[in-house]
C-alpha cells in the first residue's frame, strides 16, 4: 500500500499477538490508521471504503484541495473517525471551486462516523453551488450516530441569487444533512463549529418523508405532513453551541425531526447580502417541514440583514409541539419572531426581545401560544408595534419611545403588561402604564450575550413581578459548560 498507514493495535495484548488477531480477523475486525500528509494520500483516502474503528487523520498545519468522499461506516462503539493529528493550525479542506451541488467533504449512505477539528472553504467564482459538509443518506435504510464537531466551515461561495422560499438551494452553504428514499436517521449531533461567510445557509437539516394520508375516501394528496406519525422523522437530532454568522440567508434551519434540540447556538449578521440578488426571505434560527415536540432554548440571535422575513426565529409551517424559550433575540431587522402556518401546539414562552419590533411577517397565529415573553424597545424605537400573537399570557411588553397595536379579534390578551410612558397601550389590554420596574435595562445598545441579560429582571417593588421572561432561569443557564 503507497498510503503511509498505521495498524491500531489491541489494548492489552502483546504486539505480535495483536497484529496476528488482526491479520486473522481480517474480514471482521477493521480498525486502521490512515494519516494524510500530503495531496496523494488525500487522493486515495478519498478512494477507499472505511470500517469499523478506522480512523482517518490529516495532519495540522497542511491544505488540501479537491473533494473528500467518506464511504463505509462504524458499528456501535466502533466509528469511523475523521479527524486532524499533530501540531498547529486545523487541516484545511479546499474545495478549489467544487460545484454542482456537492461537499468538499461528503459523506454518503453511512453512519457511524465521527468528524472534528477540519477547516473547510471553497471560496471560488460567484456561480458555484456547493456545500462546506454534506451528508446525505439514500440507502433506504436505518443508520444512526453522525458526529460533527468543532470544525471551521468559512467562505463557501453559493449562488443564491435565484433561490425562493421553497428551493433546495436554500440548503447551499455550510452543513447540510439530508435523508432519501425511506432512509430513517437516529443519534445525529452538530456541535461546537463556527460558520462564517458560508454562502446561502449555516446548518441545514432535511429529510425523507411518507406520503400524507388522504381523507377517507380520497385519493392521495399533494403536499403536507401527518404531524401524528414521526415514524419518518430524524430522532435524538441535536445542533447546539455552533457559531453562524454572515450567511446570506438562514442560520439554522432544522426539518424532519421528532424531539428535536436547538440550543447554545449564537447566529447573527445572517442574510447577509452577498449576491446580486439578495435572499429575499430568510431568518436566524428556526425550523419547518414536519417537526414534532422539537425545542429551541438558549440561542442568541441578533442583527439579520433586512429582507422579507428577517426574524431571529421562526416556528414554521407544519411544526407540531415546537417549544421556543429562554432565547434572547435583539436588533433583527424582522423583529423577533414569524410564523407561518399549518402549526399545532407551539409555546413560545421566556425569551427576550430587544430593540426590535416583537412580530415579523405572518400567515397564521393558530397553534401558536406567547407565556411569559419580555419585549423591550429602548431609545430611537419610536414606531407602533404590531403584536399578533394568537394566546398572549402575562408577557411584558415595553416600548420606551413607541407604542404597540393588537386587532382584538385576532389576539387574546391574559395578564399581559404593556408600558408605553410616550404612547398608547393597544385598547382593551387593561395594562396600567406603570414603570415594571427592570433593575438595570439598557438603551438603544443591547446587551450581547445571554450571561449579559440581568439588567432586565424586576426590582422587588415590581407593579408586576409575575410577567415577562424567567430571567433568573436564563441566567443560571447561560453556560453550557456549566449544566
Amino acid at each position: 500500500m503507497t498510503m503511509d498507514h498505521l495498524v491500531t493495535r489491541s489494548a492489552g495484548l502483546p504486539a505480535c499477538l495483536a497484529l496476528v488477531s488482526l491479520v486473522s480477523f481480517a474480514g471482521i475486525v477493521h480498525a486502521e490508521d490512515y494519516r494524510i500528509s500530503t495531496q496523494e494520500q488525500y487522493l486515495q483516502a478519498s478512494s477507499r471504503t472505511y470500517g469499523p474503528g478506522d480512523r482517518v487523520l490529516l495532519e495540522r498545519g497542511k491544505r488540501f484541495t479537491g473533494q473528500f468522499l467518506i464511504r463505509g461506516g462504524g458499528e456501535p462503539g466502533r466509528p469511523v473517525i475523521v479527524d486532524a493529528f499533530g501540531e498547529g493550525a486545523l487541516p484545511i479542506l479546499d474545495g478549489n471551486g467544487l460545484s454542482d451541488n456537492k461537499g468538499v467533504l461528503q459523506i454518503d449512505d453511512t453512519d457511524q462516523i465521527e468528524v472534528g477539528n477540519l477547516e473547510i472553504t471553497n471560496a471560488f467564482g460567484t456561480k458555484t453551488k456547493s456545500y462546506g459538509i454534506l451528508v446525505q443518506d439514500n440507502s433506504g435504510e436505518k443508520h444512526s450516530h453522525i458526529y460533527i464537531r468543532d470544525c471551521y466551515v468559512h467562505h463557501i461561495t453559493s449562488d443564491d441569487s435565484n433561490c425562493t422560499a421553497g428551493s433546495g438551494d436554500k440548503n447551499l452553504g455550510g452543513i447540510h444533512l439530508t435523508t432519501g428514499n425511506g432512509t430513517l436517521w437516529d443519534d445525529i449531533l452538530v456541535e461546537n463549529n463556527r460558520i462564517e461567510y458560508a454562502g446561502r445557509s449555516g446548518i441545514t437539516t432535511g429529510g425523507w418523508s411518507k406520503p400524507n394520508p388522504p381523507p377517507p375516501g380520497k385519493k392521495p394528496g399533494k403536499g403536507g405532513h401527518n404531524l401524528d406519525d414521526p415514524s419518518d422523522c430524524i430522532t435524538n437530532l441535536r445542533i447546539r453551541k455552533n457559531r453562524i454568522s454572515y450567511a446570506s440567508g438562514d442560520g439554522i434551519i432544522m426539518r424532519m425531526a421528532y424531539k428535536g434540540l436547538v440550543e447554545y447556538n449564537v447566529v447573527h449578521h445572517c442574510g447577509y447580502p452577498s449576491n446580486a440578488k439578495p435572499t429575499d426571505v430568510s431568518a436566524s434560527i428556526w425550523g419547518a417541514n414536519k417537526n414534532i415536540d422539537c425545542v429551541f432554548q438558549y440561542n442568541e440571535a441578533y442583527a439579520h440583514f433586512r429582507n422579507a422575513d428577517a426574524g431571529g426565529f421562526d416556528v414554521d409551517m407544519w411544526s407540531k409541539g415546537t417549544i421556543m424559550q429562554y432565547n434572547y433575540s435583539h436588533d433583527n431587522a424582522g423583529g423577533f419572531i414569524l410564523s407561518w402556518g399549518p402549526n399545532m401546539g407551539c409555546v413560545i414562552r421566556h425569551n427576550v426581545s430587544v430593540n426590535e419590533k416583537p412580530f415579523g411577517s405572518f400567515s397564521s397565529t393558530a397553534g401558536l401560544a406567547f407565556e411569559n415573553n419580555t419585549f423591550y424597545l429602548g431609545d430611537g424605537m419610536k414606531g407602533t408595534y404590531r403584536v399578533w400573537g394568537a394566546v398572549m399570557r402575562s408577557n411584558l411588553l415595553v416600548a420606551v419611545q413607541g407604542s404597540f397595536s393588537t386587532n382584538k379579534s385576532a389576539v387574546v390578551s391574559v395578564g399581559d403588561y404593556y408600558y408605553t410612558p410616550k404612547g398608547k397601550n393597544p385598547s382593551g389590554t387593561g395594562a396600567e402604564a406603570k414603570d415594571p420596574g427592570f433593575v438595570n435595562p439598557c438603551g438603544a445598545t443591547s446587551p450581547i450575550g445571554l450571561a449579559n441579560l440581568g439588567g432586565f429582571k424586576l426590582r422587588a417593588d415590581s407593579p408586576c413581578p409575575k410577567v415577562g421572561a424567567d430571567i433568573d432561569h436564563i441566567l443560571k443557564h447561560a453556560d453550557p459548560d456549566k449544566q
